[in-house]
């Protein structure tokens, strides 16, 4: 963690925020994505481009996203699954 105790400053993920704001903000996701557009796709689609995109410290990386279709339900994407003893929360 950084000196003020986070692992990456929320600017350092600008380049997120502008990606969800041009590409996926006030648009059908049925026209815009190569998959089916459902919570677990979209959570993958974006894992993926993340990993890709997001430049973040060396020591750092991308464990998981996780797409929220209300405030009790939700579809997480993981490359790998969780080190042993990191369970992952069940999904609601």
């Amino acid at each position: 963690m950084s000196g003020p105790g986070f692992v990456v400053d929320f600017a350092e993920l600008n380049p997120l925020k502008e990606h969800l704001a041009e590409l996926y903000d006030h648009r059908i996701l049925n026209e815009i994505l190569s998959v089916e557009p459902t919570s677990e796709n979209l959570a993958r689609v974006l894992f993926e481009w993340c990993s890709a995109n997001v430049p973040l410290p060396t020591a750092a990386t991308i464990e998981a996203v996780r797409v929220a279709e209300t405030s009790t339900t939700w579809a997480e994407y993981r490359a790998t699954p969780p080190l042993p003893g990191r369970d992952r929360p069940a999904a609601s």
